[in-house]
């Protein structure tokens, strides 16, 4: 309601019961209208859809106005401009170093040599920078899980998990909504008596999903977890089916992957090696519970993919923006210098 008719109402307004008075009058006026050849419901029919037309139009005039403005900021704003006050000119002498010695682009080329540290240690951690080139390819059989998960009638997921192996899912359980058709996704990442027993009272275990997550496979506290809720299954869908109700996210050839093979295991996913546990929230440890509680993971690694494009090294490398994942380290760079 306008503004202007309520201010108008408490100025010279009067409240009254009006819905029931002159009912009988107004049918007359009714009937004389169906008389005179002039359908009411024709009428009311192109109120309703001229006002509608009125309010989208309006609606639409709003929404090209916001683009307009979007791409006026994007044009003006088209950089990132950080400054940190009398530390400004050291910050971009680190900047202009890391362009001149293409450290983004020998980053994206895997080379150890930008890190003074072991190459092995380097070599076999990078892989979560192209980790979406594989997982796209994977969005189809996750998604089919997915459903299939849905359709055996379990409603929640609780993933067992320390580290790196939780706080990605973790991120995505409070980050993305759930749909309401899909399980309940919990994360436990703790030992504290407390915080299981709760997860206990919340799930029914002969309809729970549990997804053993750990990368090398012999996490102590995961292995604890996963034992103490395999012997809760047990008697609640029999010893020979247990196994279905448990998934295995880790690396090939470990501890895990054998114990999902011989224990049977709904499925066993086996991640990429060169990608360690803080880095993996893409790749099969964020992306199995994420497709399991119903996001839209092809949307989620397009998007991610396009950020990637954004920050890739162009020719010539002194025209190549630091991706924002990379300020930090400039600005430790920058710290060394000074001190």
């Amino acid at each position: 309601m306008p503004p202007a008719t309520l201010t108008a109402f408490r100025d010279h307004g009067t409240a009254r019961a009006t819905l029931e008075a002159g009912v009988l009058t107004t049918r007359q006026t009714l009937a004389s209208l169906t008389v005179a050849g002039i359908s009411i419901k024709q009428v009311t029919d192109k109120l309703q859809a001229d006002g509608v037309k009125a309010f989208a139009d309006s609606f639409d005039q709003i929404l090209r106005g916001i683009e307009e403005k979007k791409a006026q900021l994007i044009a003006k704003h088209s950089h990132l401009k950080v400054s940190l006050g009398k530390h400004s000119d050291d910050v971009e002498t680190a900047v202009a170093d890391l362009q001149q010695r293409d450290i983004v682009g020998r980053m994206w080329r895997k080379d150890h040599t930008v890190w003074q540290t072991d190459p092995a240690e380097i070599t076999n951690r990078l892989g979560w920078l192209t980790v979406t080139d594989q997982m796209r390819a994977q969005v189809p059989a996750l998604t089919e899980f997915a459903h299939e998960v849905r359709d055996a009638g379990y409603r929640y997921v609780v993933l067992l998990g320390m580290g790196g192996s939780s706080l990605g899912p973790e991120v995505l359980r409070h980050t993305f909504r759930r749909l309401k058709d899909f399980p309940k996704l919990i994360v436990l990442d703790s030992t504290v008596p407390a915080w299981i027993q709760a997860v206990i009272d919340a799930i029914d275990p002969a309809r729970t999903l549990f997804l053993v997550s750990s990368k090398s496979g012999t996490t102590l506290e995961t292995s604890c977890l996963y034992q103490y809720f395999y012997n809760l299954v047990q008697p609640a869908v029999g010893a020979k089916g247990a196994g279905q109700n448990f998934v295995a996210i880790t690396d090939a050839g470990t501890p895990l992957a054998k114990l999902a093979a011989e224990t049977g295991f709904r499925r066993a996913f086996l991640n990429p090696p060169d990608i360690g546990g803080r880095f993996s929230v893409l790749s099969y440890f964020g992306l199995v519970p994420a497709a399991l509680a119903g996001v839209d993971i092809g949307i989620l690694l397009e998007r991610r993919t396009g950020c990637a494009k954004a920050v890739r090294p162009v020719s010539p490398p002194l025209t190549t923006p630091v991706p924002g994942w990379a300020l930090p380290w400039v600005v430790w760079h920058s710290a060394v210098t000074i001190s």
